[in-house]
């Protein structure tokens, strides 16, 4: 288990460098010069190249590459160009929103995938599992950019049922692709584990179907779900870029739009960087826990 966990650690270091390089290089190619949208389009020539000379935008690209790797082991990332306080420190104000927001969408998704992937299961091939898949793929199918307005429209406009300013629509528009894709992952994990000789034999002892599924067959089946769960976590802090533009949520992504219309590569850069290194951990997280849950792997 160790040499694995180091050996994660080693592969997730060219991930990291590979994103931090074309994360630098991407952003500097897109059109927009942030000095014009700072002085506004009556600022003259000079002053211009003036402000860019101070702010290092006139440096050759590898040099300015160099000071940003130097600035990500000062721990600050740079600063930002529109405000000029350190990146580190904006990204540390926003990211707690992120994660709040992120375990609401994940305790979202696990409310509802768990009890319809289990009955799911149980009822296959009856009218409840046809309909359970079909809000599955509804589910998976729906884009979060058309999922937000709509909850905004029904449960805030129409229902006045939640805040706008609220968590519960976010984390519902959030978790909804996860619950989807959770959902399916349950049930056909459930499925095959019915099919294993262990439940027959439980089948054979005349123990209930419910007491099979719920202390048999369901704590076998989760086992692959970890997996799943731990990457779709992974992908809700950069799924949370769309939402939290939508709700205008005070977090890491909202902080990365505001960062990407301003032009401002110091702070995308490291919005990003972070964003890229939370998804390399619990990456390696996810698969320590599957390891210690299912004894049947060894990471020698």
């Amino acid at each position: 288990m160790g040499m694995y966990c180091i050996r994660r650690v080693l592969l997730a270091i060219p991930v990291i460098a590979g994103v931090t390089i074309l994360v630098f290089f991407v952003i500097h190619l897109v059109p927009g010069d942030p000095v014009q949208m700072m002085l506004g389009d009556n600022a003259s020539t000079a002053d211009i190249e003036e402000l860019r000379t101070a702010l290092g935008l006139n440096d050759p690209l590898p040099l300015q590459f160099k000071n940003f790797i130097v600035s990500i082991f000062d721990g600050n990332l740079g600063r930002s160009i529109m405000t000029r306080r350190p990146v580190m420190e904006s990204i540390r104000e926003r990211i707690p929103s992120t994660i709040m927001l992120a375990l609401g969408a994940l305790a979202v998704a696990l409310t509802i995938a768990v009890p319809i992937g289990t009955i799911s299961a149980w009822k296959r091939n009856s009218a409840i599992d046809g309909i359970s898949r079909i809000i599955s793929l509804l589910g998976i199918s729906v884009p979060n950019f058309w999922l937000g307005p709509m909850l905004i429209i029904i449960f805030y406009i129409k229902l006045s049922l939640f805040s706008i300013s609220g968590i519960m629509l976010p984390a519902i528009t959030l978790g909804a692709g996860m619950a989807a894709i959770t959902t399916r992952m349950i049930r056909s994990t459930l499925i095959d584990v019915m099919a294993e000789n262990y439940v027959t034999t439980a089948k054979s002892k005349g123990l209930s179907n419910a007491i099979i599924m719920i202390k048999h067959a369901l704590k076998n089946a989760l086992l692959p779900v970890v997996t799943i769960v731990g990457l779709q976590f992974g992908a809700l802090l950069s799924g949370a870029i769309i939402v939290e533009t939508i709700f205008s949520w005070p977090g890491i992504g909202m902080l990365t739009i505001e960062a990407i219309t301003r032009r401002d590569y110091p702070m995308v850069q490291g919005c990003i960087l972070v964003i890229s290194c939370c998804y390399v951990l619990i990456n390696l997280l996810t698969d320590i826990a599957y390891g210690i849950l299912d004894p049947r792997i060894r990471y020698d």
